[in-house]
């Protein structure tokens, strides 16, 4: 996650991030590290919490500039605010994501943020989403470059599973898939979600799944770093998770 450097427009804004969602059996694991830095050289923050909440059920992660994606969430949270007590009834989380996704298009020149949503609804249950915000995507294997900013998604497509991430490609269309991974941080982590992700899992091995990834991506990405944020989202409620720096799963001699 980074805040726009006074020469961004010359440099572009060097994007630093780890964000993930995954599905599990009854409920959504959405997480993200705590790092924010200027142009990728300068930490301004260990301490950033990247997971939002936009409805009671409904949490994004965010990645690229930070003051662009806080101004989406922002008015996403109003737009769902309003579209509740108009249908008096909670949100669906598609409808969630094709909010940030409509904002995002609707001004994907001038921003530059990426978004995975993911929640609980009483229609299809648990789902996550993701899409950025200047209309490009990436697929499992692809890492699209757009004025300096990379997006990466990471699509593991189970069979005979129900898709539930929706990821928004060029154009807008919203396509279904149970996990996903965004953020500079991706990149290092392709591996272990393709491996070690499992349709159906339980909540405590989703959580471990969800924070082994984030320890990897944030011990090789120099970019993304600080804590992990958690949240787990069932349809019984919300729980968010902080796991501290050292209390982070190590994989390799540092």
């Amino acid at each position: 996650m980074e805040k726009r450097s006074v020469d961004s427009r010359v440099r572009g804004v060097s994007t630093g991030t780890t964000i993930l969602a995954a599905t599990f059996d009854g409920g959504v694991v959405i997480g993200s590290d705590s790092r924010a830095s200027i142009g990728g050289e300068y930490v301004s923050s260990k301490t950033i919490n990247k997971v939002v909440q936009v409805h009671d059920q409904i949490f994004c992660c965010m990645a690229g500039s930070l003051a662009d994606a806080q101004a989406v969430t922002k008015a996403a949270k109003f737009h769902l605010s309003f579209h509740s007590v108009q249908m008096e009834t909670p949100p669906l989380v598609i409808a969630a994501a094709s909010v940030l996704q409509e904002l995002c298009y609707n001004n994907k020149e001038e921003l530059q943020a990426g978004f995975i949503t993911a929640g609980w609804d009483r229609k299809k249950g648990p789902q996550v989403g993701a899409g950025r915000g200047d209309s490009h995507t990436g697929s499992r294997d692809t890492a699209v470059q757009s004025n300096s900013t990379y997006w990466r998604v990471a699509a593991v497509l189970i069979p005979c599973v129900p898709l539930q991430v929706y990821v928004v490609p060029l154009g807008g269309m919203l396509v279904g898939q149970p996990v996903t991974i965004g953020g500079s941080g991706s990149t290092y982590i392709y591996g272990y979600v393709d491996a070690k992700y499992k349709p159906n899992m339980s909540r405590e091995e989703c959580l471990q799944f969800a924070t082994n990834a984030l320890a990897l991506a944030m011990g090789r990405d120099n970019v993304s770093g600080g804590v992990a944020h958690l949240v787990v989202i069932t349809e019984t409620g919300v729980e968010h998770v902080v796991v501290p720096g050292n209390k982070l799963p190590k994989f390799h001699n540092e």
